[in-house]
């Protein structure tokens, strides 16, 4: 060590910690000031000036920008380098908002007059998008906020959140004289709704209630009063009993997925499709998921392929073994020995019936197998529709087609197989 770093080395080792010293050109050391604070630099931590808040990192120098650390926590620091709190940072569309303690904010989040919004796990704020907490649905508008009284979306749907935010669902809303009705998906009643003891309404295509006016379904006209229920003219005070309904199910070719003996599949899958089930399948796809019986008995599970004819086998499922499969899609009920009515009242209440025929409504042909009689030209239908008359079929084989309800159940009774889907 030379002469000059000894002295100042002795010089400075006589000054207190934080001393900051000048040394002159004549090599004496001159104490410029002192105080007891260590003057070590930070990394890795905090230093709160006042109301600020400043982070350093590893390298010493305070940070800007975002801040990952902990179990998912996040915080923003300015170009001034000073924490954000109780305000908001957009990053490209991405907007943040940060609370009183510094960290981003997730869940749902109260704000001025009543309103709401919601940020993911992520700390992103939803936009334009719906959430679900437990059995309360919300939507977020562009703007961020939760959206409260009537929104008009897609192909004339129609939804309500009350002024809680939360939407209805199974439950009126009166807008002035305007009456409507949210079902179990939220969406506005559109039709003919049947609810309580044998009562019925009718909503327009405008969602709204009809009152005190006609309505004409084909050859059916209702007159709906001044509470909204249809009224018999002749018996104003007795409700009107509805005579006729179509659900819509939507036809699934059997032959086109290279199924010949696939209807009970098809069938199945167009009433899970029309009740928003197994959405995802196409027939191919969904038979593959259906229970196979090896040893060939249809009550245990399909006997063979529905791929292509088998002789020998008896390819069909029925409803003992059917239903269990359905109801891993959807809820469902095996409705067999049911009548007319039950089958009706079945549709009535919007659950298409998976109905066991003979092809083409012809006399049964019955055979024996190991596991019983079978009747070997059987065929499945599904039925989602019935006036006066006729009920009306989505046949994966044949098409959609009203059959007269002597002929149907003719047809039916041979072996009175039913399911009902929903």
């Amino acid at each position: 060590m030379n002469k000059l770093v000894k002295y100042i080395a002795i010089a400075v080792s006589a000054l207190s910690i934080g001393s900051i010293v000048m040394i002159s050109s004549d090599n004496s050391v001159n104490v410029i000031a002192s105080n007891k604070t260590l003057h070590s630099q930070y990394r890795n931590r905090y230093h709160r000036e006042g109301n600020k808040l400043y982070y350093f990192d590893s390298n010493g120098n305070a940070i800007t920008g975002l801040r990952y650390y902990g179990n998912n926590k996040l915080e923003y620091y300015g170009s001034d380098h000073v924490q954000y709190r109780n305000r908001y940072y957009r990053d490209g569309n991405k907007l943040y908002y940060f609370g009183s303690n510094g960290d981003a904010v997730t869940g749902l989040r109260y704000y001025g007059n009543n309103r709401l919004e919601y940020y993911g796990s992520n700390h992103v704020q939803y936009r334009n998008r719906y959430y679900r907490d437990g059995n309360k649905l919300y939507y977020f508008g562009g703007n961020g906020d939760a959206v409260t009284g009537l929104r008009h979306y897609g192909n004339n749907k129609l939804e309500y959140y009350g002024a809680n935010h939360v939407q209805y669902r199974n439950r009126y809303y009166r807008d002035g004289n305007n009456l409507y009705y949210f079902g179990g998906n939220g969406d506005a009643v559109v039709g003919l709704r049947h609810y309580g003891n044998n009562k019925l309404e009718y909503y327009g295509s405008d969602h709204v209630q009809y009152r005190n006016r006609y309505y004409q379904d084909g050859n059916v006209q209702y007159y709906f009063g001044s509470n909204g229920d249809a009224v018999n003219k002749k018996e104003p005070n007795k409700p009107v009993v509805a005579s006729s309904k179509v659900l819509g199910v939507k036809y699934i070719s059997q032959e086109a997925a290279g199924a010949p003996m696939g209807c009970e599949a098809a069938s199945t899958l167009e009433a899970l499709h029309y009740k928003g089930k197994a959405t995802n399948y196409d027939l191919k796809h969904f038979i593959k998921t259906m229970p196979v019986a090896k040893n060939g008995n249809p009550y245990q599970g399909f006997g063979g392929t529905p791929f292509r004819v088998t002789y020998g086998i008896y390819q069909s499922i029925f409803p003992s073994a059917l239903t269990p499969w359905v109801q891993r899609f959807s809820s469902a009920k095996n409705i067999s020995g049911t009548n007319e009515q039950g089958i009706i009242n079945s549709v009535k209440d919007g659950k298409p019936v998976v109905s066991w025929i003979t092809l083409n409504y012809r006399t049964a042909v019955w055979d024996k197998y190991n596991w019983g009689y079978g009747v070997d030209n059987a065929h499945v239908v599904t039925v989602d529709g019935y006036n006066k008359n006729s009920f009306h079929i989505v046949d994966p084989e044949n098409g959609v087609y009203w059959i007269s309800k002597a002929s149907f159940m003719r047809s039916y009774n041979y072996m009175k197989f039913a399911v009902s889907v929903g």
